[in-house]
């Protein structure tokens, strides 16, 4: 079995191992380092061998590697990839092979009054930034007036990521367009301006979505039980016209 490339996931404690071989179809493996034994396979045994490796998930073509909170992933994967028989790091430095970036990415994004403009990443003592299009810069400007801008602008901190930063960079850049749309960007510029304005948020928008459903929901319940009464009260001037049995009955509704 060997490794094919390796990704990370959401999850900071948990890193995806992609090989050249699967299990039978519908069948997959949950190992704990706490539970596994000798009877395992090769490649689980020499995997929690490696300190920080809490588990396995073994589906499909992949495994699911957990470590402990209390170690990196710079020290478990170079091992990880010696277990599958592939040469350490320091062989793949000396021939010239970088490594995948797996470890924590700090994020920034530089903002004013609101309006994102720049996207800073740090990792292995390094810092890139990234900056978003013209439309981004130009509501910032707009919102900042006459303010001072050094003074305006500043850096928020993010949640940080895991994974290649180029990747982790692409991704921060694409959600801030997804949720800053050119609506979203003018008001932020209004409420600079006018820091007393109202501001409709989104989840006030929800809200008077909801409103809307519900309001929508009880028109369309009164129309049909309405037309359901219609329907009856019709009924019974059916019966009482032709003196259907049930004409007999004492009803008590005037029509």
């Amino acid at each position: 079995m060997k490794i094919v490339t390796i990704e990370p996931t959401p999850s900071p404690y948990s890193m995806k191992i992609v090989v050249d071989d699967m299990p039978p179809m519908g069948d997959s493996f949950d190992y704990k380092r706490e539970t596994y034994s000798s009877g395992d396979p090769d490649y689980v045994q020499a995997l929690f061998q490696i300190e920080g490796v809490k588990g396995i998930y073994r589906v499909a073509d992949f495994l699911a590697l957990e470590r402990s909170p209390k170690s990196a992933w710079e020290t478990i994967l170079p091992a990880v990839r010696e277990a599958f028989g592939e040469k350490s790091q320091g062989a793949s430095a000396e021939a010239g092979i970088q490594e995948p970036h797996f470890g924590q990415v700090d994020v920034q994004v530089q903002t004013i009054h609101g309006v994102p403009m720049q996207i800073k990443l740090l990792f292995d003592e390094q810092e890139k930034r990234i900056g978003l299009p013209a439309l981004f810069t130009e509501a910032a400007m707009e919102a900042a007036g006459d303010d001072n801008i050094v003074f305006a602008r500043k850096w928020e901190e993010q949640y940080p990521r895991y994974g290649d930063p180029d990747q982790v960079g692409q991704d921060i850049y694409e959600e801030l367009l997804a949720s800053y749309s050119t609506e979203r960007l003018q008001e932020l510029v209004a409420r600079a301006k006018n820091p007393q304005a109202p501001v409709r948020n989104d989840s006030s928008r929800r809200w008077m979505f909801g409103m809307k459903m519900i309001g929508a929901y009880a028109i369309a319940h009164w129309i049909h039980w309405s037309l359901v009464l219609s329907i009856f009260l019709s009924w019974i001037k059916l019966c009482r016209i032709r003196k259907h049995p049930f004409a007999g009955w004492q009803l008590h509704i005037s029509v």
